[in-house]
């Protein structure tokens, strides 16, 4: 047999991987839906391009030889591999709807998540990602995310402004917080206190409420999950400071029924609110969609419209 040294195609691996596994030329045609002359034809074509012999008589079946039996190994684990690349394909194509990708980081319980995330309809798809600690304009900036809104001291405007909020203390049902009403700046020295960066931030409870009063929490936990970190209060594991809108109740997320609203208290913090806001953060190029999101955030929690942020960017 004289070696031509062509490639094979796809249909000769596929007849190939038939013949293993039926040991029959008629058998592997009727799998292939094509008849056994076709398939025969097939075969010594096959054998032409390459220069062996792929297959030998034997009784009734054809068997095959060594290289007929590499090439069909090959060809049925790389015939699965295609038949799932045709799917994954299929799977992307039919989405053409466009898609936001909404940054998650350590404010995970914040109720935009639910009001938006997994959105799907005929206009857009929201996607929501994660990311790590305060990584969300970062992510928007690499193109990882489309929208992500922060958590910031009350300051002068310079973004967009989704919604103004206060720090409240999220408590053990049984800490004397709870009772009180309101948690007093001693009540985190003695009480594991929750939290997640690794250093204080100015503007928030550290500078505002605990160095005020001359205190620091007796040991910091660090969980970079507020959903995680009231778990952890249910479970009597410590308190912690976090904005209203992230903490179960008539501000932040009502459906929370995994938090057993007598196993924790919200209260206020003593010596009065400590404003904050979350601002989104966009690219100056965002798209409509992306934008579109953006409005039904900031139309639910009072802060007007994209459009009327302009001026404050």
């Amino acid at each position: 047999m004289n070696a031509v040294h062509q490639s094979l195609d796809r249909h000769h691996f596929q007849l190939l991987a038939a013949l293993r596994d039926t040991g029959r030329l008629r058998r592997a045609a009727k799998i292939l839906h094509i008849s056994p002359s076709a398939a025969s034809h097939r075969l010594k074509e096959a054998e032409r391009r390459l220069g062996v012999t792929l297959a030998v008589p034997s009784g009734r079946s054809l068997q095959l030889t060594a290289s007929g039996s590499h090439l069909a190994d090959v060809a049925a684990a790389t015939e699965t591999a295609l038949r799932s690349s045709e799917n994954v394909a299929r799977w992307i194509g039919s989405d053409t709807v466009p898609t936001v990708r909404l940054a998650m980081g350590f404010h995970d319980s914040a109720p935009w998540f639910t009001q938006v995330g997994g959105r799907s309809d005929d206009e857009l798809r929201v996607d929501v990602v994660r990311v790590g600690y305060g990584l969300g304009p970062d992510a928007v900036e690499r193109r990882s995310a489309d929208l992500a809104i922060q958590l910031v001291p009350v300051g002068p405007a310079a973004d967009i402004v989704v919604a103004t909020d206060r720090l409240m203390a999220a408590v053990p049902a049984e800490h004397p917080a709870a009772e009180r009403g309101r948690l007093l700046p001693h009540d985190v020295v003695d009480f594991d206190y929750l939290t997640a960066g690794a250093g204080p931030e100015l503007g928030f409870e550290h500078s505002k409420f605990m160095v005020p009063a001359g205190v620091t929490p007796g040991r910091i936990l660090r969980v970079e999950s507020v959903s995680l970190i009231l778990s952890l209060v249910v479970a009597g594991r410590g308190l912690t400071i976090q904005p209203e809108l992230c903490l179960p109740g008539p501000a932040g997320q009502r459906w929370r029924s995994t938090w057993p609203s007598a196993a924790m208290s919200i209260v206020p913090l003593d010596g009065g609110d400590i404003p904050v806001r979350w601002q989104a953060v966009i690219r100056p190029d965002a798209d409509p969609p992306t934008l579109t999101v953006l409005e039904t955030i900031t139309s639910r929690y009072g802060q007007g419209s994209v459009a009327g942020t302009e001026g404050d960017r």
